[in-house]
């Protein structure tokens, strides 16, 4: 982790222009604040002149229609300037999250030690998230096999018409499922403890193998989503950890 010159300044700048640009929207609330109070001494005025006629009958009758706009703008108005503030308020909340991603959009660009942080992380990501899709799936389908054994032999389960079908289906999300933890041993220098091949766990010769299927099926697949959660967790303190230092070596220097 080691920065040059021209490096240093480039995030100075980035840092400079998003400082910049909230210290503008500080000051854009501190005009809104001075026109809202303002208005409400206005306002305040104003409804001080309301009689009956104007408060109960909008002017009429013999009132001061005239003032009663003249309030009724100036309420309205108060009100635009609120909502305004409210937006500049949550925008203001943002920075933290927008210095955060800007920090490491540039340290992906110019570190290569933590762009491949980053890649890593979001290959363990999509596996983890692939692998808690998948499991629900192959819990949802023995559950299915096991409700639908309660009114069918397996003999005539196995050749029902729409049998054929489903098993189709779940061989082709299996596959799918495969290519994308296949994908994951490919990109990234982590390897899988058990690289069974999943859509050959897939056996129906019996109703005793196509449960112990089943169970191999659930078994490989919690052990993809522990490990790539166990991973997820430790490189999210990793990846907050390096960038906090790589800032500091940044702005120090």
């Amino acid at each position: 982790m080691k920065y040059g010159t021209e490096q240093i300044n480039e995030m100075q700048s980035i840092i400079d222009a998003v400082n910049k640009e909230f210290s503008d929207l500080n000051d854009q609330k501190s005009s809104l604040i001075a026109q809202k109070e303002g208005l409400e001494k206005e306002f305040a005025s104003l409804s001080g002149k309301l009689g009956w006629k104007e408060k109960y009958l909008s002017g009429y009758l013999g009132g001061n229609k005239e003032l009663v706009q003249e309030a009724t703008s100036s309420q309205v108005e108060i009100q635009k300037i609120e909502e305004h503030l409210a937006s500049v308020d949550q925008k203001l909340k943002e920075k933290p999250e927008r210095l955060r991603k800007e920090i490491s959009s540039f340290l992906q660009s110019n570190d290569p030690e933590y762009a491949e942080l980053i890649a890593s992380r979001k290959s363990h990501f999509k596996l983890y998230e692939a692998s808690k899709a998948y499991y629900g799936l192959v819990k949802k389908s023995h559950q299915g096999v096991i409700d639908a054994l309660l009114f069918l032999s397996w003999e005539k389960l196995i050749n029902h018409p729409e049998a054929g079908e489903k098993l189709a289906e779940f061989k082709k999300a299996t596959s799918d499922f495969q290519v994308v933890a296949d994908n994951f041993i490919a990109t990234t220098k982590h390897q899988l403890g058990d690289r069974s091949n999943l859509v050959e766990l897939i056996k129906l010769s019996s109703q005793h193998v196509a449960m112990s299927s089943f169970e191999n099926l659930i078994k490989q697949v919690k052990y993809y989503t522990r490990y790539t959660d166990k991973y997820l967790k430790k490189s999210k303190g990793e990846i907050q950890e390096y960038r906090s230092t790589a800032f500091e070596l940044l702005i120090q220097d």
